[in-house]
Parts: structure tokens; sequence; C-alpha cells
């Protein structure tokens, strides 16, 4: 199983012990965002809605690229791979 790195938006990190870069282990983006929700489980209800799809405010990034990622199994991933988890802030 691969292990990859997850680094959430700063916002997101009173949700991982102030921890912004973490560790997780998925062959898909969902396996990996499933088992950090294992260790951080405060962090879901901020990702994800009731029906377990991904808050439209929330973006996926697989090494820097934008991926569609709205719940379930989503993208492959390879070892070493980077996800980043950001939350859209919106302001006046």
């Amino acid at each position: 199983m691969p292990s990859v790195t997850v680094e959430v938006a700063s916002v997101l990190s009173a949700f991982t012990n102030d921890v912004t870069r973490l560790r997780a282990q998925g062959q898909t983006v969902g396996a990996a965002l499933e088992d950090l929700l294992r260790r951080h489980p405060a962090l879901r209800p901020r990702l994800f809605g009731d029906d377990g799809t991904l808050r439209e405010h929330v973006l996926i990034f697989v090494n820097e690229e934008r991926v569609a990622y709205r719940g379930g199994a989503g993208p492959t991933l390879a070892p070493g791979d980077r996800i980043h988890v950001l939350q859209a802030v919106s302001g006046g």
C-alpha cells in the first residue's frame, strides 16, 4: 500500500493537532483520506457532508494537479505522492 504525504491547509490544522504535513497510506485518494480521518476524526465534518461527498469548498490536489474527487475511491496513488487538501476561504 503506497505511503503518501497529505498536506492540509493551515485553517484545518486545528483538527490535526496543529500539524499540516501528515503521512497516510492508501491505493487511492479516498483510501488515503480515510486512513488520515481514522487518526483525526474531527477533520471529517470539515471535509465531507452527511452524504459522504466532499464539501464543495474543499479542493483536492495530487502532486499539485487538481483532481475531480467528490468521494469514493478517486484517483490511484503511487508511493511518495503528495495530496494537498485546501479549503476555499472567501470574504469581503
